[in-house]
């Protein structure tokens, strides 16, 4: 092939692969989606990866789980503090005895954030179950779900001291996988969401039940994974942003599909 002919082939070439989108973006555009491709990820344990014992194997069925790996690309892999963590077979996750069974990690101080839970009670009188997300150092910063004083759920949110409360959109139950989703906004403002058993296609907003429009200043650290009492835990996942509505359901479809 003389220069000229060479140089119109490598020129047709190009063209071609702009306009029909070929090269590397058919890789992109054939990956699969992830939330890494949303913004901010800071923070990945996801169900049935980058659990191990303590000797570094993947963990068998009942076994203690010393370590959660991150899968943000982060590296801030979780380390369990007590023996009540174990692997079960039979759900894919980490599965949380006691109110004492925690992860510890990397302290975060998180401003605007969303932050998402995917979790399932074993047993209903545990469902007030203490601490899921909390600060080791102190009772100022908590995301926690309990019984208020008239009886009734609710899941609050604590952050350096200033609480909100918000009301389930529906009363939690045993054997059932949730999704929570808490949102901060760039402004301070605070926002709840979880999954409804009758349509799990969506996030549903939770009502606010004390001071509801106001904003919160100080920043939510945090540093230690809970699961509650006699729960199962899935996945958690933390961003640095406030996500749009349509990124923040189409994540909780994939924890759907996901486990």
């Amino acid at each position: 092939m003389d220069g000229a002919r060479c140089k119109l082939w490598q020129y047709n070439s190009l063209h071609r692969s702009i306009v029909l989108g070929l090269g590397n973006t058919v890789s992109d555009s054939a990956r699969s989606w992830t939330p890494s491709d949303l913004p901010g990820l800071r923070l990945w344990y996801k169900f049935n990866q980058g659990l191990e014992n303590e000797s570094g194997a993947f963990p068998a069925n009942t076994e203690e789980i010393e370590v959660w790996r991150d899968q943000s690309g982060n590296a801030n892999d979780a380390t369990a503090t007590t023996d009540d963590v174990t692997y079960n077979g039979t759900e894919k996750c980490p599965f949380f005895l006691t109110v004492q069974a925690k992860f510890l990690f990397q302290k975060l101080v998180l401003g605007e954030c969303s932050i998402f839970l995917r979790l399932k009670f074993q047993t209903g009188q545990n469902i007030d179950s203490g601490d899921i997300f909390a600060d080791s150092a102190t009772t100022n910063d908590f995301i926690k779900i309990q019984n208020n004083s008239s009886g009734s759920e609710e899941v609050r949110w604590k952050v350096n001291g200033s609480n909100k409360k918000f009301a389930p959109t529906e009363a939690f139950v045993v054997n059932e996988k949730y999704n929570l989703c808490f949102d901060r906004s760039a402004g301070g403002v605070l926002s709840a969401f979880m999954t409804s058993r009758a349509d799990s296609t969506a996030l549903n907003p939770m009502e606010k039940v004390s001071a509801a429009d106001s904003a919160i200043t100080n920043t939510f650290t945090t540093n230690t994974l809970f699961g509650g009492n006699d729960m199962f835990f899935y996945e958690m996942l933390v961003f640095t942003e406030n996500l749009h509505s349509t990124d923040r359901n189409k994540l909780n479809e994939y924890l759907n599909s996901e486990n």
